[in-house]
């Protein structure tokens, strides 16, 4: 093996053993934590494996017209930003506030997130 792909595997490693212990630490017992003790641990392997990933292969589109990874996980993150903004509206909305999330409070995109 490489010494570039030995280190990314050591980091890929080194994540997910991170994420491993962090879900260990949640608390037993309801059927949420155990829901977000495997998100946590999922999102451990996911950083780990795209720590490796090159520009190159990022941007490569497996077929015309299909999403590059890159703007996938743009995508993804996206959703989860929005998924988060509309569930914190909803829990905090007030009887005189609209059920839909203002345009001011929407999330606004990263340029980090590509």
């Amino acid at each position: 093996m490489d010494p570039p792909a030995d280190a990314a595997y050591a980091l890929f490693n080194a994540l997910e053993e991170e994420q491993m212990a962090s879900a260990a630490l949640a608390p037993d017992g309801d059927e949420a934590s155990r829901i977000l003790t495997l998100a946590q641990i999922a999102f451990g392997r996911l950083r780990g494996l795209l720590a490796g990933i090159d520009d190159e292969l990022l941007d490569r589109a497996p077929a015309q017209g299909e999403w590059t990874l890159r703007e996938t996980l743009a995508h993804a993150i996206s959703v989860e930003r929005s998924y988060r903004a509309n569930t914190q509206h909803a829990l905090a909305r007030r009887e005189d506030e609209p059920l839909k999330l203002p345009p001011d409070r929407r999330p606004q995109p990263d340029p980090a997130d590509t």
